[in-house]
């Protein structure tokens, strides 16, 4: 398979939720995935649960399970992370129900022309400096964006309530894995109809400092397959579907921060992601920048100009977003090997990354568990 030729907006997390929508009669925003439609249909569940496992891909389960574990055998089908596959991109879909072109969530972080600033979006920092950003989220505040879940509790007049359950950097969010499991399951056998959206940040954390196959990884899968059996066992009525945002794969670094003839033809800060780069290049230097990247980088990354981005739909079908041809640059990086962009000294090593261009960082599963 060629680089990006897995990228498939028909078969994607945004097929799911449309499936969603489908389900509670709503006009979905895309096509959606009959297998989802199917499991739905079966019956009028109480309870629909998507359950977003960060960097849980069929990789990462393959390579640290059996093919007895309880993610391998409740795993019904497969599909396919937005592009880029790195967090920020891939949950907002969730969240949101819309492709990247249209949130313009595309990656860790975004170049505001305007305020001429990099922002890590989550965090709300600095992209060079790394430091805070005191105020509202910058991020939040430009690319707004509305809950797929709040849509349904509206169109559905509250007849369908709304929940999402996060881990602790959220407010109200859960400390550990077992408070995320009880609250799961307490929401779930309380009266009504609900749609939850339920999140959790392993096994990415882990794999981002030991790699993508270790014993530490194992036990946290062993967790995750204990935590959903416990929820079909202990609720009624419900259907989990289990997934993740992206996979991993394990990577090394190259530091681009020493590459000072390359960086002098940038004219703002490197954003998006390690593995699919932005790159905002001076007038006058692009001749210089193409050179430069294909001498230095061409064997590890494609270079694609915006253009091409655009016409391959790279960040999906839909309604653009005011700001996704500025948020892009330029020209786009595709990581095709295991290497990743560090653009400040010592700024997060990793052994296990994603957000490029290879077909296992986006291979994610479809799991079920149902009652």
């Amino acid at each position: 398979m060629g680089l990006l030729d897995f990228v498939n907006y028909d078969n994607c997390i945004t097929n799911l939720t449309s499936s969603i929508q489908k389900h509670y009669k709503l006009t979905p925003n895309y096509k959606t995935n009959e297998l989802i439609d199917s499991l739905l249909a079966e019956k009028d569940y109480d309870n629909i649960i998507v359950f977003v496992f960060d960097a849980m891909g069929n990789s990462i389960i393959d390579k640290n399970t059996t093919e007895n574990h309880f993610l391998q055998k409740r795993r019904v089908g497969k599909m396919q992370s937005t592009y880029p596959p790195t967090t920020a991109n891939c949950t907002t879909a969730y969240i949101t129900g819309l492709n990247p072109i249209t949130t313009g969530w595309l990656g860790w972080s975004t170049y505001f022309k305007d305020i001429d600033l990099g922002v890590d979006n989550f965090p709300n920092a600095n992209t060079v400096t790394k430091e805070i950003i005191p105020g509202d989220n910058i991020a939040r505040s430009k690319l707004p964006i509305k809950d797929l879940g709040e849509i349904i509790e509206e169109e559905t007049n509250h007849e369908v309530t709304y929940h999402k359950v996060m881990p602790s950097f959220d407010p109200n969010g859960c400390v550990s894995l077992k408070e995320f499991e009880h609250r799961i399951i307490k929401l779930c056998n309380q009266n009504g109809k609900k749609y939850i959206y339920a999140y959790w940040t392993e096994p990415d954390s882990t794999m981002h400092k030991e790699g993508t196959k270790n014993d530490h990884v194992k036990k946290i899968l062993n967790q995750i397959g204990k935590l959903l059996h416990k929820v079909e066992r202990k609720t009624k009525n419900t259907i989990g579907i289990i997934s993740a945002d992206h996979s991993q794969v394990d990577v090394v670094p190259i530091a681009l921060y020493t590459y000072y003839d390359f960086l002098d033809c940038l004219k703002a800060p490197i954003s998006c992601d390690s593995r699919t780069p932005f790159f905002f290049v001076k007038d006058g230097k692009e001749e210089q920048f193409i050179e430069l990247f294909n001498k230095y980088f061409a064997d590890k990354f494609e270079l694609f100009t915006k253009q091409q981005v655009i016409d391959m739909n790279l960040f999906g079908y839909g309604k653009e977003n005011p700001l996704f041809k500025e948020i892009i640059g330029d020209y786009v990086g595709v990581a095709k090997d295991k290497y990743y962009f560090m653009t400040i000294p010592d700024y997060h090593l990793f052994n296990g990354h994603h957000a490029g261009g290879l077909f296992e960082e986006s291979d994610i599963p479809i799991i079920i568990i149902k009652n």
